[in-house]
């Protein structure tokens, strides 16, 4: 069966507060980070890059590029405007787990194999409290493992 988006991820990260948007974006929030977590469907032209929702936020992006964080890759960037600096990473992992920086590779599996794929950002005011909301999220498994089989 094919996520809605209402149903699947985690409903408690302990240490977040949880938000559920109606389309299925579940936001967990600290005083310190917030971690993202957008259902992605193949076929859909309203699945866009993450920078556009942060450049809408009215933030300028600086230095996004492939990277790592806690040793596995991802997209990196800092995040500026006048009241805050935040440094951000994602990727996209299917229901699984398993991770991707492609969109090529999550649509064509989400295509070919059925399965769900969704976006996980993590923000945080600095590289230390990204890498640290990074080991408090299981670098953002903790989300996904409610849909783990």
């Amino acid at each position: 069966a094919r996520f809605t988006g209402n149903e699947g991820l985690a409903l408690e990260i302990p240490g977040f507060e949880l938000i559920v948007s109606r389309d299925g974006v579940h936001k967990y929030v600290n005083a310190e980070a917030t971690l993202i977590v957008k259902p992605m469907f193949p076929l859909s032209f309203s699945n866009h890059h993450p920078l556009l929702c942060w450049r809408a936020d009215g933030y300028e992006v600086v230095g996004d590029g492939l990277g790592e964080l806690a040793g596995e890759a991802c997209y990196r960037a800092s995040l500026q405007r006048p009241d805050q600096h935040l440094h951000t990473a994602w990727w996209y992992a299917d229901d699984q787990g398993n991770r991707t920086t492609s969109e090529w590779h999550w649509r064509w599996e989400a295509l070919t194999s059925g399965k769900q794929y969704f976006l996980v950002n993590l923000a945080a005011r600095d590289t230390d409290a990204l890498l640290f909301v990074s080991a408090q999220t299981g670098n953002g498994r903790r989300a996904l493992a409610a849909l783990e089989r």
